[in-house]
């Protein structure tokens, strides 16, 4: 219990001091407060959206801090990393219904069956089975799952049909009350699919991906 112990207040304290020592260049950007207030984006009608800096920039110097909505590990890293906040563990702790992912703690699995996993748990098995499912599908299904549990389905869904119906100026799209906010839905749900730049056959792939997910859930 003491090493649990030890080990948790040690990577609480290292996760505590990176936190601390990394600053954003000049402070947050004030509509996108995961980018440098010398960050700016702007929207063409040839590339669509890009982000330009309005300043000079020395080597060293912190553009963005941006914590991911939803991240996956790939396979071969299972055994070895906390499924949650994916640092390696010394001594991990079980899934308490499935036997393929481990936990650094007992916070990183509440935290981690809380925002996808207790759905995720019962078709990990058949999904990692898949040979053709590698993480990035993994990693779609986690972002449905945990969008959600955020929101709850009819929420999601009306969420979903909205988005897809909004006929904003495309910089804007995903900025909720002018804020473009990374830990929000509307913000990964907005980003560019390039639809329109796939083939047929890669569309159809996708398509058959999101068919076997539903038919396993």
């Amino acid at each position: 219990m003491q090493i649990k112990k030890l080990l948790r207040e040690t990577n609480k304290k290292e996760t505590n001091n990176e936190l601390n020592v990394i600053k954003l260049l000049g402070g947050p950007n004030k509509n996108i407060p995961a980018l440098s207030k010398f960050v700016k984006m702007k929207y063409s009608e040839s590339m669509g959206r890009c982000l330009v800096v309005s300043s000079d920039i020395n080597p060293g110097d912190v553009l963005a801090i941006e914590k991911p909505y939803a991240g996956v590990l790939r396979r071969e890293s299972y055994e070895h990393n906390c499924q949650n906040c994916f640092k390696r563990c010394l001594s991990g702790i079980p899934c308490l219904k499935c036997t393929l992912v481990i936990y650094c703690n007992e916070t990183c699995r509440i935290q981690s069956y809380e925002s996808g996993h207790k759905y995720e748990c019962s078709i990990f098995s058949t999904f990692n089975n898949w040979p053709s499912m590698d993480h990035m599908e993994h990693l779609s299904l986690y972002i449905f799952l945990k969008s959600v549990c955020n929101l709850g389905l009819d929420k999601y869904v009306a969420t979903v049909h909205t988005l897809n119906a909004e006929t904003t100026d495309p910089m804007m799209r995903g900025f909720n009350n002018g804020k473009y906010l990374s830990d929000q839905f509307c913000s990964v749900y907005t980003l560019e699919g390039n639809e329109t730049k796939r083939t047929v056959s890669d569309l159809f792939l996708r398509h058959c991906y999101a068919a076997v997910m539903v038919s396993i859930m």
